[in-house]
């Protein structure tokens, strides 16, 4: 290998950064297996980077690949503490295999760090649907919809009629 060839390669942050921007467009695109591959490229480069985990976390559980999700949510938790969405997506993951404590305990510490975040807020109130604890979901519901979310309104909508019975 050449010195010019050394000077055209990207450094690997580069690389990474490079990869992961790839990986978003390919999400949004709904290519979750080329997003998939983009962002384990990204992990293989930088072990470290939360958002390729949580992006690839996330495509995983779209794929009912939950035990996979979880695993990529919680190292990226270990990597960074502080993320309310990650910790959001975690109590998705946590509801959808039926540990329906761990999941709210998730979104309540997500909701702690970042009160704006209308997803925790939505899952939460889905979650205290399921325990018919209709004046906890309400709030909730409230909340996601007042932060611009549309299923947010429409859950609030429901859980009113619920409410009237």
């Amino acid at each position: 290998m050449s010195d010019n060839d050394l000077e055209s390669m990207p450094a690997e942050p580069e690389r990474a950064l490079s990869l992961y921007e790839d990986g978003i467009h390919r999400a949004l695109s709904l290519d979750l297996e080329g997003a998939s591959r983009r962002f384990e490229e990204v992990i293989a480069l930088d072990p470290r980077h939360v958002g390729a985990r949580c992006n690839l976390g996330a495509i995983l559980r779209l794929q009912g690949r939950t035990d996979e999700a979880l695993g990529n949510f919680q190292q990226a938790l270990r990597i960074d503490a502080g993320q309310a969405r990650t910790l959001s997506n975690l109590g998705a993951v946590f509801h959808d295999q039926g540990r329906i404590q761990d999941a709210e305990l998730a979104f309540c510490r997500a909701i702690r760090l970042d009160p704006t975040l209308g997803e925790a807020h939505y899952n939460l109130s889905l979650l205290y649907c399921r325990r018919q604890q209709f004046d906890r979901a309400w709030n909730h519901a409230r909340e996601a919809a007042g932060l611009g979310m549309r299923e947010g309104a429409v859950l609030l909508e429901e859980i009113e009629r619920l409410m009237e019975r």
